[in-house]
């Protein structure tokens, strides 16, 4: 049975899983000076609302996902705002945008 298009990011040629590079639910990131300035949107479209710009510095929790739409894989993803409200909202998968946050 053929695997979903978005699983060609998270396997080498020779089969292999990418676990180091893969985006899961539950997993923290660090947003990247590269992902400085990055939408989040209402949902996973460039054509929806913008609910935030991510900073770079920023922690972001992959709540949902992935979805492939316009060419573009999308997470949903938590932010917690200074004074703990969570923001949610979509933003697309770059390895160079975002950082795993091992303990931080």
């Amino acid at each position: 049975f053929p695997l979903p298009t978005w699983s060609s990011s998270y396997i080498l040629l020779e089969g292999v899983p990418v676990d180091v590079l893969a985006f899961r639910i539950g997993d923290v990131y660090r947003v990247t000076q590269a992902g400085d300035k990055l939408n989040v949107r209402e949902k996973a479209s460039r054509f929806t609302d913008v609910v935030w710009q991510l900073r770079a510095g920023d922690y972001v929790k992959i709540i949902d996902g992935p979805v492939d739409a316009e060419g573009f894989i999308w997470w949903k993803v938590q932010l917690n705002l200074e004074d703990e409200t969570p923001l949610e909202g979509w933003a697309v998968e770059n390895s160079e945008w975002y950082e795993r946050a091992w303990g931080q």
